[in-house]
């Protein structure tokens, strides 16, 4: 990209006049700190992943020591996976990098750098599907990350396309940096869990980002808010924090605002919690809570929060088998039936990717409409967020409306799966045809192996006989004893 002189008439104009105004419309008060203290990445163990979990702890030695919170925590999983039906929150205390202190109850692991600690749960909502959460503490450097490139000057510049010129004025650049700020965090930490305890999403098997929740916390200002009488072109705009209308708050814990990417950008996998550091749980009592910081003590209150971010990761994960059951269809429907070998090996690779698909995905459907069927039970310790928008003021709760939208994901999951489970079987019968044609092959030409090599040992045979009785009269009688064999037959 070729950043283009002042001789251009167009950046000039950007140069001299937008450009300045934009800096100053997408950057903080100077008195104002906006953070990143925390982000919880979510990681989850279906049937064919559980043993990675208990691998994973082994090799950590955390089944070892009887000092921490819950050591028999895995035999608590099994248990709870065992039960007729889910419901479960474990706490796995804290993961931290020096755990020598007397005392000191904390499970130990090398933690990434930019991490301070790290809390550990699990939710367990159904019985086939544990998922493990995972609360990053971040330290002040990286709390921070997302500051600068908001504060930064951005001058525009254009580069040259097909079919002309195109712009990257002063609010994309600062917008995009400011995504790679946060994304620079999320995959820090989602790096940590794919190393130290992968599942499904560790697999990478369709390409699935890890679940992951967001804390962002401002000093003076509120995330939704007007600035200067607008949203637009502020720097909440830059982290997509600006409209209401995506904005869900809780009438329980004050300040505190949820916003779902998927109903901003498509992304399903990306959840944010933001507010002002001040209002955040100001009609809460914080004074048990062992830390020096507003902030420390709202962090520690958030840890039993993941049980209500859990619901939420249910929903991922029927959008990731959603997604998982469009790939193999699609995959089904591109094997090219003209060329009947390659054909019928490609059935056999996707024939073990569904069965793989399918025990952890048949189970999940039959234990999600139990769950989501009562209302009450769905939403028993959940914490339940209403739009803030005047206009939304009507629509349902997020988390009664996931549990709608789960209903209906649970149906269109098991109508697919039988679909996609019909063309596998039309495939198989197929492939099997095959395999009998090449097995039917294979047995003609060995029996035809088998004919010639008879024949040869008959010569071979003859061959040695004559080689051992040289002697003329006993060939000649030989010759007309077979002789008379043949007449008598």
């Amino acid at each position: 990209m070729n950043n283009i002189g002042n001789d251009d008439e167009g950046l000039k104009y950007h140069h001299t006049t937008a450009d300045p105004r934009d800096n100053k419309l997408t950057s903080p008060p100077q008195d104002e700190q906006i953070r990143v203290p925390a982000i919880w990445v979510f990681e989850v163990f279906p049937p064919s992943f559980i043993s990675n979990l208990r691998d994973s702890a082994s090799k950590l030695g955390w089944t070892q020591s009887e000092r921490v919170i819950n050591p028999d925590f895995l035999d608590s999983v099994d248990r709870m996976r065992f039960r007729l039906s889910g419901g479960g929150w474990l706490n796995l205390g804290y993961i931290i990098r020096d755990t020598s202190q007397a005392l000191n109850m904390n499970r130990q692991a090398e933690l990434p750098d930019g991490v301070d600690a790290i809390h550990a749960s699990i939710l367990q909502y159904i019985p086939s599907t544990t998922i493990l959460a995972f609360q990053f503490l971040l330290d002040d450097d990286t709390s921070n990350a997302i500051d600068q490139p908001l504060r930064e000057t951005y001058s525009t510049y254009k580069e040259r396309i097909k079919d002309g010129w195109r712009y990257y004025n002063v609010e994309s650049q600062k917008r995009l940096a400011v995504e790679l700020a946060r994304e620079s965090v999320r995959t820090l930490c989602s790096e940590w869990v794919k190393n130290y305890f992968p599942g499904l999403y560790a697999s990478g098997q369709f390409d699935e980002s890890f679940p992951t929740c967001e804390i962002i916390t401002f000093k003076k200002n509120e995330p939704y808010k007007l600035i200067d009488s607008k949203t637009r072109d502020s720097f909440l705009s830059m982290l997509n924090l600006d409209h209401d209308y995506f904005a869900w708050g809780s009438q329980k814990i004050s300040g505190l605002f949820l916003q779902l990417y998927e109903e901003r950008n498509k992304d399903v996998s990306k959840l944010v919690l933001s507010g002002n550091i001040s209002k955040i749980l100001e009609d809460s009592d914080l004074k048990g809570y062992s830390s020096d910081t507003r902030e420390g003590k709202i962090l520690l209150w958030l840890t039993h929060f993941d049980n209500t971010i859990g619901i939420w990761v249910l929903y991922v994960i029927a959008r990731t088998y959603e997604k998982q059951l469009g790939v193999l269809r699609d995959s089904y429907g591109s094997i090219d039936l003209s060329h009947l070998d390659s054909a019928a090996s490609e059935v056999q690779v996707l024939d073990r990717k569904l069965l793989n698909l399918q025990s952890n995905l048949t189970p999940f459907i039959h234990e999600l409409f139990s769950i989501c069927e009562k209302k009450a039970y769905f939403l028993h310790d959940v914490y339940e967020f209403y739009p803030i928008a005047e206009h939304r003021k009507n629509d349902k709760g997020l988390f009664d409306g996931l549990r709608e939208k789960l209903l209906m994901l649970a149906e269109s999951l098991r109508s697919s799966e039988e679909q996609v489970g019909a063309i596998s079987n039309r495939n198989s019968q197929l492939a099997s045809v095959i395999s009998s044609d090449k097995l039917s092959k294979t047995n003609i030409r060995l029996q035809r192996g088998i004919f010639w090599m008879t024949w040869v040992l008959i010569i071979l045979t003859l061959i040695l006989v004559v080689s051992e009785f040289k002697d003329e009269g006993f060939i000649k009688d030989a010759f007309q004893y077979f002789s008379r064999l043949v007449k008598i037959h």
